[in-house]
């Protein structure tokens, strides 16, 4: 889940494990839609949601919430209602949750009333910022594998030298790439 588009954590939430039940991976799916998996969100949480989504026999679930910093920025409710339901399962879960954050939000994460101590539970693992020839896998590799899909000539080039090698431009870099899929 990109925390950028959420405005309902369990909504999103919702949508996503729904999508999931009705892949046919695990089963028969066992929510008829993302409003009654919202409403087992509300009820039971996040670890008795999937196994009722999922089933007993399901493997291990990683839910991401990627660009967490958005929350910070957004409405107090949606943070603390994403906080909430993201709260550490037990080790014993099978659910696994992992939260992207900007290196320059990290204080502010800490902070936070309901992040805070979300992220002083869990394990930190700080990632170096990547480096010119990693920016320039992430915006071409993607493209090489889809057949009769290609940049314009120069376009590569031209959106690696834009995203220089500045601090935090990896979510931007990540929003112009997903429009340039859309296009």
């Amino acid at each position: 889940m990109n925390a950028t588009d959420v405005t309902s954590a369990r909504a999103a939430l919702a949508t996503e494990l729904t999508e999931i039940a009705r892949s046919g991976a695990y089963g028969p799916p066992r929510a008829r839609n993302a409003a009654e998996v919202e409403a087992w969100l509300a009820d039971g949480g996040l670890v008795d949601t999937v196994h009722r989504v999922l089933g007993p026999t399901a493997g291990r679930l990683l839910v991401v919430l990627d660009q967490a910093e958005a929350l910070l920025d957004g409405s107090p409710a949606v943070a603390e209602e994403a906080a909430r339901l993201l709260s550490p399962p037990s080790r014993h879960s099978r659910l696994r949750v992992l939260i992207t954050l900007r290196a320059d939000f990290v204080g502010a994460a800490l902070d936070h009333a309901h992040f805070g101590s979300l992220l002083k539970e869990g394990v930190t693992v700080p990632l170096a910022p990547m480096s010119r020839d990693q920016l320039a896998a992430v915006i071409g590799e993607p493209v090489e594998r889809v057949p009769a899909v290609a940049y314009d000539t120069g376009l590569e080039r031209r959106i690696l030298d834009d995203a220089g090698g500045e601090p935090g431009v990896l979510p931007l870099l990540g929003f112009v790439l997903s429009e340039l899929w859309r296009l």
